[in-house]
């Protein structure tokens, strides 16, 4: 399936100005979504860090606290494509709740969320079938269509964290070294009352997996 060219001209906003332009007009009514690198996250709280910390939710979907990572045995993937960033948003004290592997593998899509998509049978529905074939066929290792739910799950702990169960931490970023991108307590910051960071360490699996798929399901039924 070839999809359309879009239609939209890239914006020439770049990430960090947009994000901050948000931050400062909406505060605490925006919530924002980290689904990879925390590259323009970073830079924000660097450029204005007022402004960063009257947003009301950051959620990230990163790091890997209770599990080994998905890059190297201690690193998962955003994390470790840039551990400074990430050392330098888990070290600034701004709250934020980190959605990570320990809670994203728990949340397992299979072909049969897949195929009641496929029964819709619209052009949108399509195009997500044979992209969701692709991706969960290679991120299965038994060759079944089926895997982790990452990026909405960090959505998810934004719109409802009474679904998880969340282990408050103060987190520091091993950024050299075979460690590099392990996500950790700050050794620095152990004794210190105040938590910014929760790690979400469980989740309602199924009630989630079910909800992101009757979800999907009734957005391509509109089209």
């Amino acid at each position: 399936m070839i999809l359309p060219r879009a239609a939209a001209e890239a914006s020439p906003v770049g990430g960090v100005d947009f994000l901050l332009d948000a931050a400062r007009r909406f505060g605490p009514e925006l919530a924002v979504v980290a689904t990879g690198p925390l590259t323009n996250l970073a830079q924000a709280i660097r450029q204005d860090r007022a402004a960063m910390e009257r947003v009301g939710h950051i959620s990230i979907m990163g790091g890997a606290l209770t599990v080994p990572g998905n890059r190297t045995p201690f690193a998962e993937a955003n994390i470790c494509d840039d551990t400074a960033a990430a050392n330098y948003v888990m070290e600034s004290g701004i709250p934020l709740t980190m959605v990570g592997l320990d809670v994203t593998l728990k949340t397992k899509i299979t072909g049969r969320e897949i195929d009641d998509w496929r029964g819709v049978n619209t052009p949108a529905a399509k195009a997500l079938v044979k992209m969701s074939e692709y991706y969960y066929t290679n991120e299965s290792e038994t060759g079944e269509i089926g895997g982790a739910i990452h990026d909405p799950l960090a959505v998810e702990a934004a719109i409802c964290p009474d679904a998880f169960e969340m282990l408050p931490c103060n987190l520091t970023v091993i950024t050299e070294g075979p460690g590099a991108g392990r996500t950790v307590g700050d050794p620095a910051r152990l004794s210190c009352p105040e938590k910014s960071v929760q790690v979400c360490v469980d989740v309602a699996a199924d009630a989630f997996v079910e909800k992101f798929a009757r979800t999907i399901h009734q957005l391509l039924c509109k089209g």
